[in-house]
Formats: structure tokens, C-alpha cells, sequence
């Protein structure tokens, strides 16, 4: 017991500390932080979260969970939550990400499982077109109609991720943007930059204009 309250003290600290060095990085040389940095953080961040008691990745809706990069030894976790499919929003090197906290699970990791594996290939802080979202939206629900349990995951499961599992909410579970990002926020730490903010906007109004007046379907969150 002694040794997790260590843990829980040490990495919030050593986080701070790969921040600060962040930030100094970007007052010196903006454009030049190293990709290897800003992994390590984001990492960081999500294993305090599961230090604390709060799951690497989070429960939607019964069957559908959101998550920032599972890592290795995470497989057998998810294997014993019953995901049976894997949505991933990563460009190439971060499905290769490595860091001191463990390596990324890439595809053939998922393949030997048995999970179906389908990777988007998308740069973080990218912005998803309308199309990738309701391609990515259609593949959630054609999972979840099949009986399989849906995994959708970015590198840090703050952005790129929660834009696929909010349009998803939207266009096949019939809520609206305020009530997809609220069913979304009260489970795991979103932030959208604005032009993110914006494009789930127009998906809603494309919604509306090819939903007329008829009544939503509401997705029932446990």
C-alpha cells in the first residue's frame, strides 16, 4: 500500500516537471518541442488518472469506451472488459509510440488478439472532415449492431477520439452536440480546440437540415 501512495505522489510531481521543461522548450524554440516530450506528458497524465482510481479507459455507453493509446500491458484488461473492436485516431508514428511507461499496442498486437482493428490516419490537433466522422461513426455502429463492445482511442483521448464518439452519439444514437459532448465530458477530460468545436457544430447543423422535425432517438447512459 505504502509503495501505490509513492506512486501517486511521484508521478503527478515528475509530470509537473516534464511540463515545466515544456514550456520551456516552447518559450525558446516554439515550433521545435520534441514529439517524444509531448508523448511522455500525455502518458503521464493518463496514468495518474488510473493511478487514482479512474480507468485508463472510460465507459460511454454500455459497450462503447473512450480512451487515450492503450498500452501493452494493458491487452489483458481490455480483453477481460469484453472490447471485441478498436477504432484508433493515430497518425503512424504515434501507433508506434513508445515511452518509459510502455509501448503502444500496434496492429498485429490487435490482430493476435482476435480484435477487429481499424486505425484512421490522423496528426494530433488534426481536424477531422465531416466525411471521416460520419465514415468513423458508421464503422462504431456497424460494431455495435454486430453484439461486439466498441473501443475509440487518440493518443490522448482528449480530442480526435471524443469528436468520433460524440458524432457517433449524434448521428446514430439521435442526441444532440450539447447532449453528446455533456454524455461524453462527464466521463472523461475533453478538450476541443475551437475549429474542433466548430466542425461538431456543423455536423449538427447538417443533422438538422437532413433531419427535419423528426424526433431524436435518445441513447440511454448508465
Amino acid at each position: 500500500m505504502g509503495g501505490m501512495w509513492t506512486l501517486c505522489w511521484f508521478f503527478p510531481w515528475l509530470g509537473l516537471g516534464l511540463l515545466s521543461l515544456a514550456l520551456i522548450c516552447l518559450a525558446v524554440s516554439p515550433h521545435r518541442l520534441p514529439v517524444c516530450l509531448l508523448n511522455e506528458i500525455a502518458l503521464l497524465n493518463l496514468r495518474t488518472h488510473d493511478l487514482r482510481g479512474k480507468p485508463w479507459w472510460q465507459e460511454i455507453l454500455p459497450g462503447l469506451y473512450l480512451s487515450g493509446i492503450p498500452l501493452q500491458w494493458h491487452l489483458g484488461k481490455i480483453q477481460q472488459d469484453g472490447i471485441q473492436a478498436v477504432y484508433a485516431i493515430l497518425d503512424e508514428k504515434e501507433s508506434q509510440l513508445a515511452s518509459f511507461l510502455g509501448e503502444a499496442l500496434d496492429e498485429t498486437d490487435w490482430v493476435s488478439a482476435k480484435i477487429t482493428y481499424v486505425r484512421l490516419s490522423s496528426p494530433d490537433r488534426h481536424l477531422l472532415s465531416l466525411e471521416q466522422l460520419k465514415e468513423a461513426a458508421g464503422w462504431i455502429d456497424v460494431q455495435r449492431t454486430a453484439g461486439k463492445s466498441v473501443l475509440v482511442h487518440c493518443k490522448g483521448g482528449r480530442e480526435r477520439s471524443p469528436m468520433v464518439v460524440m458524432a457517433y452519439l449524434m448521428l446514430h444514437q439521435g442526441l444532440s452536440l450539447k447532449e453528446a459532448k455533456a454524455g461524453v465530458c462527464q466521463r472523461k477530460l475533453v478538450h476541443l480546440q475551437p475549429s474542433q468545436e466548430l466542425r461538431m457544430k456543423e455536423l449538427e447543423a447538417k443533422i438538422e437540415r437532413g433531419s427535419g422535425n423528426h424526433s431524436r432517438q435518445r441513447a440511454g447512459y448508465h
